[in-house]
């Protein structure tokens, strides 16, 4: 993500210098940044493990904070992020585990990062002026879909 921090900068300074330093503020306060966090990381972590559960929950979140303060600096102020999905669902996964079941663990990194995401998000929320954030629960709703799949246009791998 330091990347497109990066290039949001840039993208910053084009729209100052096409708008104005007062236009091109306001117009980046007013705008909504989306984007998903944490999958890449997660599955690199699930291959590599080169740390305990706990201490990768804390340094993720420790990473996005410092992502998204750099943000904020630069103007961002409204946020929509879709957190992590339940990766020990995904195939890869699947095909990994006894009967091709979910893998707990990764399910349960998944939410630890979502329930680390949402408190860190609060405390932003509640500290810089103006941050203002919806932050998706895409493990629930998917979940929600694997749980539930009668009546819906999705079916289960395994029966499709």
């Amino acid at each position: 993500m330091e990347d497109q921090v990066q290039q949001f900068a840039t993208v910053r300074g084009n729209i100052t210098a096409l708008l104005g330093g007062t236009k091109g503020d306001h117009l980046l306060r007013k705008s909504m940044y989306i984007f998903s966090i944490g999958s890449n990381d997660l599955m690199t972590y699930i291959f590599t493990k080169p740390m305990t559960p706990e201490q990768f929950v804390i340094n993720l979140t420790d990473t996005y904070a410092i992502h998204l303060k750099n943000l904020y600096s630069l103007g961002a102020r409204k946020f929509g992020i879709i957190s992590l999905p339940p990766l020990g669902c995904c195939p890869l996964a699947r095909a990994s585990t006894h009967g091709g079941v979910c893998d707990d663990d990764s399910n349960n990194l998944a939410r630890a990062c979502h329930a680390s995401f949402d408190n860190l998000l609060k405390n932003l929320s509640s500290t810089l002026k103006g941050f203002k954030y919806s932050l998706a629960n895409t493990y629930n709703m998917t979940m929600n879909v694997i749980n539930n799949p009668s009546g819906k246009v999705f079916f289960l791998p395994l029966n499709a």
